[in-house]
């Protein structure tokens, strides 16, 4: 009889409740658990204990014994789908960045049983890589006062760098700016400032020393000084001006220090293109420093005045307006002080020196007998200013100088400074001598990578651009007599000069006997 009431109640009552919300809490069932599960038989009755209860296990607990079995088939097994496109990253640069790409289960309502953890979702990190950082540039300062008081003139301002750029940010731009003043005709009578004569010299705004002439300056030439005689508000300008064109131009500038290494076994140490290659290469470096402050020229260093102690020179003064001084062997013989240390920042290229201590230079006495070679002594004359006077020096000194890394040292521009200005009073010491390289060689040779000739540097007068160079003369030491300074000194060239500018037998030996007469005339 209780089978029978029952039997009813699914009769009855189930076909009639197919609005309850869970096979459980159907009053078919005796429990009443509490899950989502109905479906609809083949014949419109409603079954609660069918297929789909059983994967969700939501059947009646008397489900065996009276719960009738859909005849519907059993859902079939979930498949992933491929996994779809990356999103965008959530961050451009930096730390912290994630992408995602995310996949489904297909067909809709499949049997995702035998998956085990569904994983739908993946992500990954993504454009870590350092941010980029612009250059910040200070506010302009203000105007400085014109440079002169009548004629042409200039006025120029500065500013500084806040932050400097890194990771391919924005670079920096000009530091220096300049504006022409407008000023009245310099006065050409005996009361005025400029006066129409020979000896009448004016500085323009830039430092050059020029001529007035009619009221205008006229034949303005860049004045080059030993560094030495330099005041220390110039030696700062000058490395200021170094050491900005070395961040703010950076681009150009190590482009023009690879030049002359990758040019160094190129012909550019050949005694017929050792003086102007480096003249026309020392003008460019110049010309950029100018960029950075039109009042800057490139300084030379007569390292002669101190043969008896070069090492112990001002030039190697551990200051921020010299070089500073020898390096550190326990560092690699990196220069560790001075404006062009590098340890503090490690932003900037690394000076190694490596002085020969026991070595002497030649003094002012004995470049004398060199500059006093004639015109017809061509072939001596560039034997002693390259084996002994050029190449004598650069190994001298080390580290840095005594590698085809050389221009990486400002020193390497100091010195080829003072070649240039040798090469330029032995040329005025007559016009056979000028004339040596105008007949003698192929003046219409390109020097290579600079993009002009030897003909268009013959004279620092009249180089590329309409630029005119004058040497002042440093003011004149007390010397020892004597080539050099002692018996000692006379020393043969250093091997490694040899290998340095992989000089063959022929002019090793060439060399080796040039230097040899010096020592005794």
């Amino acid at each position: 009889m209780a089978f029978l009431s029952i039997s009813i109640c699914l009769i009855v009552i189930c076909a009639f409740d197919v609005s309850a919300s869970s096979c459980r809490l159907s009053p078919c069932c005796s429990d009443g658990y509490d899950a989502n599960c109905r479906a609809d038989g083949p014949n419109g009755e409603t079954c609660y204990c069918d297929g789909e209860c059983r994967q969700w296990g939501d059947c009646c607990n008397d489900r065996d014994d009276v719960c009738v079995a859909s005849t519907s088939t059993p859902p079939p097994v979930c498949q992933y789908t491929e996994w779809g496109a990356w999103s965008r990253c959530s961050r451009t640069c930096g730390t912290g960045g994630y992408r995602h790409q995310t996949r489904s289960l297909r067909p809709q309502g499949c049997d995702s049983s035998t998956l085990g953890t569904i994983v739908l979702r993946e992500s990954q990190r993504c454009n870590s890589g350092p941010c980029p950082v612009d250059c910040v540039e200070s506010e302009w300062g203000t105007w400085s006062a014109c440079s002169q008081t009548c004629g042409p003139s200039q006025r120029s301002r500065q500013r500084t760098i806040v932050v400097r750029p890194a990771n391919s940010g924005r670079p920096c731009g000009p530091l220096a700016q300049s504006s022409p003043c407008q000023r009245a005709p310099c006065p050409t009578d005996a009361s005025g400032q400029c006066r129409d004569a020979a000896d009448s010299i004016v500085y323009d705004e830039c430092g050059r020393r020029c001529v007035c002439e009619g009221g205008e300056l006229v034949r303005c030439c860049r004045v080059r000084k030993d560094i030495t005689s330099m005041s220390r508000s110039e030696r700062l300008r000058y490395i200021r001006a170094y050491k900005t064109a070395e961040t703010t131009y950076e681009n150009q500038f190590r482009a023009l220090l690879n030049l002359h290494r990758t040019s160094f076994f190129n012909g550019i140490h050949d005694r017929h293109l050792l003086l102007p290659w480096h003249r026309a290469y020392v003008l460019e470096l110049e010309n950029l420093l100018r960029r950075v402050d039109c009042r800057v020229t490139q300084p030379f260093w007569d390292w002669s005045r101190y043969a008896d102690d070069p090492w112990n020179a001002p030039v190697w003064q551990d200051d921020p307006s010299w070089l500073g001084s020898n390096g550190d062997g326990r560092n690699g013989w990196a220069v560790g002080d001075g404006p062009f240390n590098c340890a503090p920042s490690g932003d900037c290229i690394t000076v190694r020196r490596r002085f020969r201590s026991s070595r002497t230079l030649p003094n002012s006495e004995a470049v004398e007998r060199v500059l006093a070679l004639r015109a017809d002594d061509i072939d001596e004359w560039q034997w002693q200013m390259e084996g002994t006077l050029h190449n004598q020096f650069h190994c001298a000194v080390g580290g840095t100088m005594c590698t085809t890394d050389s221009a990486d040292a400002p020193e390497f521009y100091l010195h080829h400074g003072y070649i240039d200005k040798l090469w330029n009073a032995w040329q005025r010491r007559s016009a056979d001598r000028y004339d040596q390289f105008r007949t003698g060689f192929n003046t219409g040779e390109v020097l290579e990578g600079l993009g002009t000739t030897i003909l268009s540097v013959l004279n620092v007068s009249r180089l590329p651009n309409d630029v005119c160079i004058v040497y002042d003369e440093p003011p004149q030491v007390a010397r020892p007599r004597g080539g050099f300074r002692s018996a000692t000194a006379c020393q043969p060239p250093l091997d490694e000069t040899f290998s340095l500018f992989r000089l063959d037998e022929t002019a090793r030996e060439k060399i080796i006997e040039a230097n040899k007469r010096l020592c005794r005339s």
